[in-house]
């Protein structure tokens, strides 16, 4: 299941990091793009029950690019990492599955609520603690992933037929 505060503390953890070390930027860009990765991991899928999603990591190397050419391009809105996560929800929630593999989700995923980051910049433009930057980019972030919606086939065992499913919220 999701959790903002695992998220949070990813974020933290990062630019703690980045902070200490003076990373580059696109350092920076693949500890926020892991961060989210990381955290995107724990989504579930409630149309099949225990099946955490198994393709989180696709679309990693692509939203690591996106958010460094974000980073590069000092856009105050980060419209190119909105853009960014979304498209990483649409290549990496494509399959479902328990450990056991008796559980089991197709399809394909939709983020209804992009995450809008602007808010983000200019509480951190405005000298507010990284505490409080990454507690509020965690809560954009984490609101958007749980407006994303399955659709696509599920197969729960002993059943061998899959069940068509539209619009399915995941966890």
């Amino acid at each position: 299941m999701l959790q903002k505060k695992k998220l949070q503390n990813l974020l933290t953890d990062n630019y703690s990091k980045i902070q200490e070390q003076g990373a580059s930027r696109s350092e920076s860009a693949k500890g926020l793009a892991e961060a989210i990765v990381k955290y995107a991991e724990d989504a579930e899928l409630p149309a099949a029950p225990t099946a955490k999603v198994k393709t989180a990591r696709v679309g990693q190397a692509a939203l690591q690019t996106v958010i460094n050419g974000s980073f590069l391009s000092g856009d105050p809105t980060m419209t190119p990492l909105t853009a960014g996560i979304v498209g990483y929800v649409v290549s990496s929630f494509t399959l479902f599955s328990n450990i056991a593999g008796t559980t089991t989700g197709v399809g394909a995923c939709v983020m209804v609520v992009p995450p809008i980051l602007a808010p983000v910049t200019a509480l951190g433009m405005g000298g507010a603690s990284q505490a409080d930057v990454c507690e509020l980019m965690a809560t954009i972030i984490h609101a958007s992933f749980k407006s994303i919606v399955f659709n696509g086939a599920t197969i729960v065992a002993p059943a061998t037929i899959p069940l068509t499913v539209a619009g399915v919220p995941i966890l």
